[in-house]
This record gives C-alpha cells, structure tokens and sequence, in this order.
C-alpha cells in the first residue's frame, strides 16, 4: 500500500510543472483577452471624452458630436444633431455657437471665455462660421490661428448643455476662386471709357470685399465682347479651372469651373452671393449675348438692353434669365482668387 502511494506522489510531483504551466496559461490567456478589452474601451474614451449631463438637463444628440464639415481660409462649417431634453420638446431646444483660442470644453468656461458667434436659435444643426466681410464678426477667423468651438444648448428651464469642443485651425493651403457681388446695383452704363473690360474691374478692385478676402486677381464676372465672354475668362485671365468656385462666405457654388456651367446646386441669393437680377452679358453657356451688352456697357438709358442673371435660379437661368432695359439698375459680380 505504501509502495502504491509512494508511486502516486512521485507521479504527481512529475506532472505538477505542467499542470502549473497549463494553469497559467488559461489565466494568461483570460488574462490578455480582459486586458485588451479594457485597452479599447480606454482608447475609445480617450478619443471622445463621454459627455457628463446633469439629470435635467439637454442632453446632446450622438454622444455630443460636433462634424467639421468644411474649412476654408477664411470659413468653418459646424454640424451637429440635434438633442433631446424631459420637458422641453426637441424642435424648442436652443442652440449657441462659442469660439476661442483656447480650450473652452464646457459650458462655464465657453459662456466665460469663449465668444458667442450666434444669438440663441430654436433647432439648430448646422452654422457657416462666416461674416468676416462686415459686421461684428468681421474679424473672427485669422489665418493658421487654432480655434476652438463648442455647441451650447438650453431647454426652457435655461439649464444649459455643451457639446464635445472641436478646434480647427483655418489654412491658405487650399486655393478657391470667389463670386461675389461688387455691391451698388448699377444701371447699364458700367464703362465711361473705350475699354469696358478695364472699368468693369476696376469696380470689383474697389470693393470692399475684395480687400477682405486678400486674394491678388479679380475680375468682372461678365461678358465685354465675343473675344472677351465669361466662357473665355481662363484662356484670357488665366482662372484657375480645377479650384472649388465659392461664396465669400466659403459656400460651394461649384465644385470646378465647369460645374458653373451646369445647374447649380443652391441658389446665389441662398449662398449669399447677390439677392437681386445682374448684368452678365452672356447666353447660357458663358458666350457672349451680342443682343443683351447695354452698347458695350456704355449706354444706361432705355435705348438698349443688357443680358441679366438670376438670382433666384438654379438652372443655368442663373446665367442667362433674359434681357432687362439698361436704364435698370442691377448688380455687377467680380471673380477673384
């Protein structure tokens, strides 16, 4: 009997290495499994900071996203979802926009340190950060400066939320050409010279907005001459044709320089662009409309007529809504980049 145990022993002493080793390799395993777990829930937690909010209080929509949806030198724009709250129905909620150059990642430090960009608006999910042409915002974006901006919102109880803070910094790196309005409607004797191309450019080289954007070329945005048409204008002018068309707010108008000659996609009164009839002198296609030029654009008396845009058109009415009387006032458009 005693041999027997004496055997059973020595077996176990034999296998109690591996037995040991087997052990830890299950914990080891269990081990390494729970560990990776808990790494990607830090990682993720890390990324997006969950939002903290107060019972009571809104609580913001996808976590508290804030989408970047596009950045120009001198533009950002901010979307969001919208939040829900226990006694303030979804479409009443408010939302306010922040900026700073510094960290503003709640609601105390954005009200107390950030600058609002916008008034309290119902059902907000989106804003263009833009205005820096006039205004109390004109000064709000400075090229390669790091901005940070957050999303505020408020039930009907004024208990106030943020959203997960964004920073952004505005670079040159990316090149546009801008469509923007020269600013006073004007009647169809745009030139007091022999050279219309020369005046015509000369009024966009005055305007205030050219001066804000910084941009080197301008030129009027219209037909002269069946040389000189706004089809022409990078053969003669040299506009580059692959760079986005847009606002002076950064609104896309076109993704390329062909794009304008299709339909649009918004209007160039809904991208702040005009928002009344101007003169274009030229057919759909961008060719010159040798029945619709005011004489040359020197004749604003009733003698003659001058081909208009519209506005208020997304087709290619945008370029070619008709004829109106030279003696008419209507505004001149300007390309820069």
């Amino acid at each position: 009997m005693s041999d027997t145990v004496t055997t059973i022993r020595s077996r176990l002493r034999a296998l109690a290495p591996a037995i040991l080793c087997a052990a830890a390799a299950i914990l080891a395993a269990c081990y390494d499994d729970g560990m990776e777990e808990l790494m990607e829930l830090e990682n993720y937690y890390s990324r997006t900071p969950p939002l903290a909010v107060p019972e009571g209080y809104p609580v913001p929509g996808n976590g508290g996203v804030i989408t970047v949806a596009d950045v120009t030198p001198t533009s950002v724009r901010l979307e969001w979802q919208r939040a829900t709250d226990d006694a303030t129905p979804q479409g009443y909620l408010k939302y306010r926009v922040y900026y700073a150059t510094e960290p503003i990642s709640t609601a105390a430090a954005a009200m107390k340190a950030g600058t609002p960009f916008n008034g309290w608006t119902a059902d907000l999910t989106g804003i263009d950060v833009t205005g820096l042409y006039g205004g109390s915002n004109a000064s709000v974006i400075v090229v390669s400066t790091t901005y940070y901006f957050n999303v505020l919102v408020s039930d009907g109880d004024m208990h106030i939320s943020n959203y997960i803070m964004v920073a952004v910094t505005p670079s040159t790196a990316t090149r546009y050409v801008y469509l923007f309005a020269e600013g006073t409607a004007r009647r169809g004797n745009l030139s007091t010279t022999s050279d219309a191309r020369g005046d015509i450019d000369s009024l966009c080289r005055s305007s205030e907005t050219f001066k804000a954007l910084g941009t080197g070329n301008v030129r009027g945005f219209i037909s002269v001459s069946s040389d000189d048409s706004i089809g022409t204008m990078p053969v003669n002018f040299g506009v580059p044709q692959s760079w986005t068309v847009r606002s002076p707010g950064g609104r896309i108008i076109a993704s390329s320089w062909s794009a304008l000659f299709d339909d649009l996609s918004y209007t160039l009164e809904a991208l702040n662009v005009v928002d009344d009839f101007w003169w274009s002198g030229s057919l759909a296609d961008g060719s010159y409309d040798a029945a619709g030029n005011c004489s040359g654009w020197a004749d604003g008396t009733g003698g003659s007529d001058g081909a208009v845009g519209a506005h208020h058109r997304t087709t290619m009415q945008w370029l070619h809504w008709g004829r109106h009387n030279c003696n008419t006032e209507r505004h001149v458009l300007c390309l820069s980049w």
